[in-house]
This record gives structure tokens, sequence and C-alpha cells, in this order.
């Protein structure tokens, strides 16, 4: 009888496990969005691996081409600075590639500084934003900290 209960357990949870992918498949084929990452790189360097390796899996999850989903990155400090462009990238690799190598910067942490910097150089149409043709145009904030007053506790709110 114990026997039968784990057969049936590992089927009905590698059924599960396959209506999960095959709905990550349809939702992959199917997105279309602008996606810019703003990263603050003032961070410690022990959390340098976990935000890669966060921004791997998420960008991994997308079908990554010019038609689909396009992806952009920016990091902060004392200053905001592109890492590339939604125009720049066209294949789910590039991107990768470039997450695994971007740089870390120590310094201050100018949010709503990084975020004003977003909007005026990423969400463009010459930098490649689509937000005049409906596409979902989608910032994803990784921080350090939870903001309490200023422009980054504003920031934080309209998020």
């Amino acid at each position: 009888m114990e026997t039968w209960k784990t057969f049936w357990g590992i089927i009905f949870l590698a059924a599960g496990f396959g209506f999960i992918k095959s709905q990550r498949i349809v939702c992959r084929e199917d997105s279309v969005g602008d996606v810019v990452f703003l990263v603050d790189t003032s961070n410690n360097p022990q959390n340098t691996r976990s935000v890669r390796s966060f921004l791997y899996t998420v960008v991994n999850g997308f079908n990554v081409s010019r038609e689909a989903v396009r992806v952009g990155l920016a990091r902060y400090s004392d200053q905001p600075q592109s890492e590339f462009l939604l125009s720049t990238y066209h294949r789910e690799g590039e991107v990768l590639r470039h997450i695994q190598r971007f740089p870390f910067t120590p310094g201050g942490h100018k949010m709503g500084l990084a975020l004003q910097f977003l909007l005026d150089h990423h969400f463009q149409e010459t930098a490649g934003s689509r937000a005049s043709q409906g596409v979902p145009q989608v910032a994803v904030v990784i921080d350090r900290q939870q903001p309490s007053r200023g422009p980054r506790a504003r920031a934080h709110r309209c998020l």
C-alpha cells in the first residue's frame, strides 16, 4: 500500500511539473515587452553572485528577440550608467554573456537619479523602446535596501 502511495505521489508530482513547464513555454513564446533592469552596484561584493544569478534566471525565461522581449540593463551607485539599451542585443545568449561580466562599482546610492536616468535614456524610442506601439514598458529595480524617505521612498511607493 505504501509503495502505491509513493508511486501515485511521484506521478502527480511529475504531471504537475510537466504542466508548469508547458505554461512556461507558452508564456515564453507569447510574451512581448521592453524590460530594463536597474541594478544597485554599490552593494557588497558578496551579493554580486546572487544578483547575477537572479538576472540570469529571469532573462533565461524570456524569448529575447527584436519582436518579442527586449532587455536593457543599467546600474547605479554614485552615478547611473547604461550597460546596454533595449536596442543593443536581440539574442538571449548575448544578454546572458553581458550579465556575467558587467562591473559592480562601490559608491553612493542614488536611486532617484537612476530612475530618472532610465526614463531619459532607456525608455526612449531611440534606445529601442516600443512604447509608441503599445508594448509594455517594465523596469525591474534591484536595490540593496528598503528606502525610508526622500526620492527613493517616493520611487519605491510608485513601484
